[in-house]
Parts: structure tokens; C-alpha cells; sequence
């Protein structure tokens, strides 16, 4: 048995227990399928108290949180566009929050692209500093998990990191992506080679994920002036089903879930800025896996694993039971093979979906920040 084929068959099990609703308290509902993804919860940064799917929370360490609206008209003509993006080393930033941006389109209802099917918006809330700033700001992209077939941008976990980052001098978003239940346009090659190995519609469904999350980068990189974003400076992560589709974002390539399909097979795919570039400059993998990016074989024999991958933080509970920590390992070596950047943080003892655990009495988003800084050679102030 091949270790993509083992990889998907874990995956597989982890998404029966998402089916199944058990897991943690916090876990987010997607109002759609009724499905409880187990992969959320309080995050490091967060306040005291969950906040409920949708509702806002609080800045990172007391930063405040603006209403919905307004615009973000000055950010390019009041950032320099040269110099190396400046972030805080604390929460210095008020963060305002945008609800439901339109990212993008994408056919749902399609039986995998049997029947027309309708299509639908694909959404992600902005969360980004009110101040002006005098350098172009870097940017992240959070995923959500729920194996696929269940969660929302809206998981608690990522809102507080993205509230974290914004406090600091990011402009981040959390995105939706679509879930199996939508049975949307898939290549028929993909397909065939999922059932090959029995992943059936969890497989289409990591073929949906990357297709809407690059989209989403897309749609930064498009975008990025109106926000005053540095395009070379955004960052993806996600925890879970969200680390396997960051992984697969970051190390496919440019047209790899993107160009296998017609416009006449999925007539959204204009609406995803496809003259845009879907590169990113790192990967932040909460307890996710490479399996997607080896999949992407499918699409032609070449590993899509080279030097040139973006540099990826490994973070995974070596009590995992979810999502096997020998899943991190198979990804440090790839990275190894390749001689691209990574770091390796085991969390001894933890569990799936481990937002509480510390790594040398560093929170993640503390992890995921330091890792980030390095690897961008961001400016920090005190």
C-alpha cells in the first residue's frame, strides 16, 4: 500500500469522527451540513471565553475590535512601496473586522460534474489594523478544518490567530472553502484516482479545498494594493483539513488546481482571478498533512516537493490520534529531501487539535509568529 493511499484512508477516519459530531464542545457547525468539526477551540491569544461561530472577538491581548465597514482606501497610498514590512512585537494595533467578501465563484450541486450544478459566492472576513502604516503590510490566510466536510471561517481558533497577527501589523482573512457535501466540479482524472485508493468523496473534496484557497490567494495577489498588502509577504495556514490544504496551496504548482478544468466545465473559474499569481511565502501546519500535495501527482508524474517549496513550521501533537503524528514526520522529510526551510515542533503528549499547548512556553500563535518573522526577514518593533 502506498503512503498516499494510507494518508487517505487516515483521513478517511478522521472524517468519520467529524461525521459522527464528537469531539469538543467548541466545535464549529457548518449551517449547511449540520456536521460538528472537532478542530476547534479557545485559542492561545484568544479571550477568556469562546465567542459563538460569527460573533467577533476581541483583539490579541486586549487589541479592540471595530465594527464591520469602512474602507481601506489609504492603506496603499499611505504605505511605501518599497522596504521590508514592519510588525509589532506585541498588540499595539486596533483590528477591524470585514464580514463576507466575495473571493470568488465556484459550482455546487454538480455531482462532481455530472450536471450543471449552480453556482455560489466563496466567502472570507478580512481582519486588518486600523492605523495607517508606513510599509506595505505583510498578510496570512487561515483555513479552517473539519475533514472536509464540516467548519466555517468563522472557527474560533483562527479568528482569535487572525486577531493576533492583525494586532501586530498583518492584514489576515479566513476564508470558507467548499466541503464534500457540495459536490461540486472536479477533474474526472482527479476522480478516478481517488476511488483508486478509496478516498471516493473526501478526495474530491481536497480538490475543491485547493482549488478555492488558491483562488483566495488570487484573489490577495489581485487585490493587494487596494489593501496595502506586500505580495511577497503572505503567509497560509490552517489547523487540520485547513494544514492539509495550506500544504497543498503552498508546494503544488501554479497550475495545479487551476488549469485541469474548462471554463465550459466550470464556468466560475474567470471569477477567481486566474491571471493572478497563487504563490505564498510560508506554511503554517497545525496537525495536517502532505498528502494532498502528493496526490497532485495525478495531474503528472513529478513530485511536486523541490527546493523552491515555501518554507513550512511542522506543529503536531505526538498523541494525535486524529490525524497520525507520523504525518509530520513524512512531511519534514519531504522538506529534507528537498533542502527546502522548515521547523519541527513536536508537542509532546497533546492531541489533535492542541490550540492550548505551548513549545518552550511560547503560545502557537507565538511559534507561528517568531517562525514567520525569520523566514520573511519582517522588521519588529518593541
Amino acid at each position: 500500500m502506498t503512503h498516499t493511499c494510507r494518508s487517505f484512508i487516515a483521513l478517511l477516519s478522521l472524517t468519520l469522527l467529524f461525521a459522527g459530531g464528537c469531539g469538543s464542545s467548541d466545535a464549529q457547525s457548518n449551517p449547511t451540513s449540520g456536521s460538528a468539526a472537532t478542530d476547534a477551540g479557545t485559542s492561545d491569544a484568544a479571550t477568556a471565553d469562546a465567542t459563538r461561530a460569527g460573533e467577533d472577538v476581541g483583539g490579541a491581548d486586549g487589541a479592540s475590535v471595530a465594527a464591520d465597514g469602512g474602507t481601506y482606501a489609504d492603506a496603499a497610498s499611505d504605505a511605501s512601496q518599497g522596504g521590508t514590512p514592519v510588525v509589532t512585537a506585541s498588540a499595539k494595533l486596533s483590528v477591524k473586522k470585514t464580514s463576507a467578501v466575495v473571493y470568488g465563484k465556484a459550482v455546487i450541486n454538480s455531482d462532481w460534474g455530472k450536471k450543471p450544478g449552480k453556482e455560489t459566492d466563496l466567502l472570507l472576513d478580512i481582519y486588518a489594523p486600523t492605523e495607517k502604516s508606513a510599509t506595505l503590510r505583510p498578510a496570512i490566510i487561515f483555513i479552517h478544518g473539519g475533514g472536509f466536510v464540516a467548519g466555517t471561517r468563522h472557527h474560533t481558533a483562527l479568528v482569535a490567530q487572525a486577531n493576533y497577527f492583525a494586532a501586530r501589523g498583518w492584514f489576515t482573512v479566513s476564508i470558507d472553502y467548499r466541503l464534500a457535501y457540495a459536490k461540486g466540479t472536479v477533474p474526472e482524472k482527479w476522480g478516478k484516482a481517488a476511488d483508486a485508493v478509496g478516498a471516493g468523496q473526501i478526495g474530491r473534496a481536497m480538490y475543491m479545498a485547493v482549488r478555492d484557497a488558491k483562488a483566495a490567494v488570487r484573489w490577495l495577489h489581485a487585490n493587494a494594493e487596494k489593501y496595502g498588502v506586500d505580495p511577497n509577504h503572505i503567509a497560509i495556514g490552517g489547523g487540520s483539513a485547513g494544514a492539509y490544504t495550506a500544504v497543498g496551496v503552498g508546494v503544488t504548482n501554479p497550475e495545479d488546481f487551476r488549469d485541469e478544468l474548462t471554463t465550459k466545465q466550470d464556468p466560475t473559474l474567470p471569477s477567481t482571478h486566474l491571471d493572478s499569481s497563487s504563490k505564498v511565502a510560508c506554511i503554517i501546519d497545525y496537525w495536517g498533512a502532505g498528502t494532498i500535495a502528493e496526490f497532485a501527482q495525478t495531474f503528472g508524474g513529478k513530485s511536486r516537493f523541490d527546493a523552491a517549496d515555501p518554507p513550512v513550521a511542522i506543529i503536531h501533537g505526538t498523541q494525535d490520534k486524529t490525524v497520525s503524528f507520523a504525518e509530520a514526520g513524512k512531511l519534514k522529510n519531504h522538506y529534507e529531501k528537498t533542502g527546502a526551510a522548515f521547523a519541527y515542533h513536536p508537542l509532546e503528549g497533546a492531541g489533535h487539535s492542541a490550540w492550548q499547548a505551548k513549545v518552550g512556553g511560547k503560545s502557537l500563535s507565538e511559534l507561528a509568529f517568531d517562525f514567520i518573522v525569520v523566514q520573511q526577514k519582517l522588521t519588529v518593533l518593541k
